[in-house]
């Protein structure tokens, strides 16, 4: 079955009235791709197939900074038991070519009736969100930001212990709270700097690398060696504790990944799942 000639047959006929094009770079023999830019936002129409089943699923993503979900399945978008060839992990069946044609034909449906204005609503982008400049003088700065910070507000950084750390955040809440009323355009460079100091400390402590993401303003910490998790996107819980001006959540997090250094033992690792749970609701 020739799959990428069948969705261009289906789909692109009806994604091209609405700017999108079959984009090469995004896709593979798994994955099939639609994109366009709507004011500097890119939108795409993910296609993809399971890699073991003969399932499809649909997605829905925009390059948009938003402090909820960019990308959405298909079913997150339509009227519940509108179709019913998809099981609960939101995959569209099919067996041979006919049932893939009749999958894709409900996806065209699904696109032009639900997704182009879903792509269009979580493409609204907030104000204040990391931007590709931040995170690229993040990434390229770090090392010479955290020193910065280090010296401006003396801090003793060569025991991380809790009590030291609880420090540091003494300082930037107080940062935080100095600047609340000014506009984020102004405190842009502040938060970068907090951002390389937390950042740089966790990596010495438990390793890990500043990497890039999707975009430049999607840079993080990849690799550590922890429990709780491998990677950790400093900027935007910065960026979101200056927002709520709130930053029990940011320390709580940070002492949490400080302490879930591997190895360690199993009753270890229970409880910091559970403490992990706890502040994801803070």
């Amino acid at each position: 079955m020739q799959k990428k000639k069948i969705i261009l047959e289906i789909i692109e006929k009806v994604v091209e009235k609405y700017g999108f094009v079959y984009d090469e770079k995004y896709g593979d023999n798994l994955a099939w791709v639609f994109t366009r830019e709507q004011d500097s936002i890119q939108q795409r129409i993910h296609i993809v197939e399971h890699r073991f089943a003969k399932e499809l699923f649909l997605r829905f993503e925009t390059t948009a900074w938003v402090w909820r979900n960019s990308s959405v399945d298909a079913r997150s978008c339509i009227p519940e038991n509108q179709y019913n060839n998809y099981k609960r992990r939101r995959m569209w069946l099919y067996e041979n070519e006919e049932s893939f044609r009749k999958a894709l034909k409900e996806f065209a449906e699904i696109i032009e009736k639900y997704g182009i204005d879903k792509l269009n609503e979580i493409s609204i982008e907030e104000e204040v969100v990391p931007t590709n400049e931040m995170g690229k003088r993040l990434l390229e700065s770090h090392e010479i930001l955290s020193a910065s910070f280090i010296n401006q507000y003396q801090l003793e950084i060569e025991r991380r212990t809790t009590s030291e750390v609880m420090k540091w955040f003494d300082i930037i809440d107080n940062i935080i709270n100095q600047t609340k009323e000014q506009p984020y355009e102004n405190v842009k460079e502040k938060l970068i700097e907090i951002s390389a100091f937390l950042g740089e400390q966790l990596r010495k402590e438990v390793g890990g690398e500043w990497v890039q993401g999707k975009s430049a303003r999607n840079t993080f910490l990849n690799g550590l060696n922890c429990y709780v998790m491998t990677g950790y996107w400093v900027l935007p819980n910065v960026i979101a504790a200056w927002k709520n001006q709130n930053v029990e959540r940011l320390r709580q997090e940070y002492l949490l990944l400080l302490d879930s250094k591997l190895p360690m033992e199993v009753e270890k690792m229970e409880m910091l799942q559970k403490k992990w749970i706890e502040i994801s609701n803070i």
